[in-house]
């Protein structure tokens, strides 16, 4: 338990986020404060927040914070903390304020008493905001970023398909016809045997070559031991997956595609899309999207529609989406602090 020097009536609490009423209550106050103002956000169940935190991948190293006023939860922060490059500590945080009691310090509070407590030189801070459009210099968020002297690094546009319109793409369009030898295939959930190799090597090029602005954060190398311990987090929170990959005529795996849906969730989110260099010009990019999209309609999911993040300057992944039907609808700012 600690007070904040600079704003004194807030009190800082670290969390039992495996308590299921002290959990509740971060729940309450982390989907009041990401769906304030936000045309579509993507906010967690209960039921999937649960899951998550019970299969976090270093639990020794997260941290959940309240921010109270009297007895009154007002405010939330996680942290989630990891070794990057040259022992340089990653700190992914997440502050969340009820909009009532935004512009009152509460966020710095929270932001602060986790510097005092964890930030030790190297470090590198991570975030996300979601300014509405227009709003980049005016939104709480950006303020606050702004304040505690954070960057805008990147910046990529949420767009979404809803289900109407997924329907009606897949119901008016055959799938796009692939060059001589290439040939898809999809899995959901567990990535089979055959192709684990290939996909974590895949998943390692998505990394380094992914448009990331001016980010600092250290790229993951894939093992296939990570393919499976992330395949079995998966299951054990609930969250249901959808891979579908090309096949190059000399047996590579070429691209692939990922979806995926957090347990309660009423909508899936597009993941990642990549396709190797060598193998790019040859429509593999949407013929894997369409591919992902008639699994996910022969799975029977009932949902209201899909989300994805595309790089702003990524003209061809935004074309590839507009064709399908997604339409922009606010921005997500990533947000980094060094020291």
């Amino acid at each position: 338990m600690a007070e904040h020097n600079g704003v004194s009536a807030v009190r800082i609490d670290r969390l039992d986020y495996m308590d299921d009423h002290v959990l509740r209550a971060y729940h309450t106050v982390l989907v009041e404060s990401a769906g304030a103002g936000r045309s579509n956000p993507s906010l967690w169940s209960f039921e999937g927040l649960k899951g998550y935190v019970q299969n976090l991948e270093h639990p020794e190293s997260t941290y959940y914070y309240g921010a109270y006023l009297g007895d009154q939860l007002v405010g939330v922060a996680s942290a989630d903390i990891s070794e990057g490059d040259e022992g340089k500590a990653e700190v992914d945080l997440n502050i969340e304020v009820l909009p009532s009691y935004r512009r009152q310090g509460v966020a710095t509070a929270l932001y602060r008493f986790i510097e005092q407590k964890h930030l030790k030189s190297p470090y590198l801070v991570c975030g996300e905001i979601y300014p509405p459009f227009g709003q980049q210099n005016t939104w709480p968020g950006a303020c606050f970023v702004h304040a505690i002297g954070a960057q805008i690094v990147h910046g990529e546009d949420q767009m979404l398909l809803t289900a109407e319109r997924f329907h009606t793409y897949l119901n008016q369009n055959m799938d796009v016809a692939l060059p001589a030898g290439y040939r898809l295939v999809s899995w959901a959930d567990a990535t089979p045997e055959v192709y684990r190799t290939q996909f974590a090597e895949l998943r390692t090029r998505m990394e380094i070559e992914v448009p990331s602005g001016d980010s600092a954060q250290a790229t993951h190398n894939y093992s296939v031991e990570d393919i499976v311990a992330a395949d079995e987090r998966a299951l054990a929170e609930g969250r249901r997956k959808w891979v579908s990959a090309a096949i190059a005529p000399d047996g590579r795996l070429a691209g692939y595609t990922l979806m995926y849906r957090l347990q309660g969730s009423d909508t899936v989110e597009q993941d990642d899309t990549y396709v190797l260099g060598d193998y790019r010009g040859n429509g593999l990019g949407l013929a894997l999207k369409i591919a992902n999209h008639r699994q996910l309609e022969r799975n029977g999911t009932d949902f209201t529609g899909l989300v994805s993040w595309v790089d702003s300057n990524n003209l061809a992944m935004r074309a590839i989406n507009q064709q399908l039907g997604y339409e922009s609808l606010e921005l997500c700012q990533i947000v980094e602090k060094q020291g």
